[in-house]
């Protein structure tokens, strides 16, 4: 799964390998774009009604995935 792993992102212009976290997975819903996996277009839509609880809730199930 997603969760816990090592992935390669492109962040400022600069490449870096960064622990898929919490942090991660969270700042990639609320600001999209700012950091993208290597190899990947933007394609996420910004969603500014998503609640802090919902963000939580697909952060619990990603850490469910395998």
């Amino acid at each position: 799964g997603l969760f816990g792993s090592r992935i390669t992102v492109i962040a400022g212009g600069k490449e870096k390998e960064i622990t898929a976290d919490e942090t991660y997975i969270k700042n990639s819903i609320i600001n999209t774009g700012e950091v993208l996996v290597k190899r990947f277009e933007n394609l996420m839509v910004k969603d500014d009604d998503i609640t802090e609880d919902e963000i939580d809730t697909i952060i619990e199930y990603l850490k469910t995935l395998k």
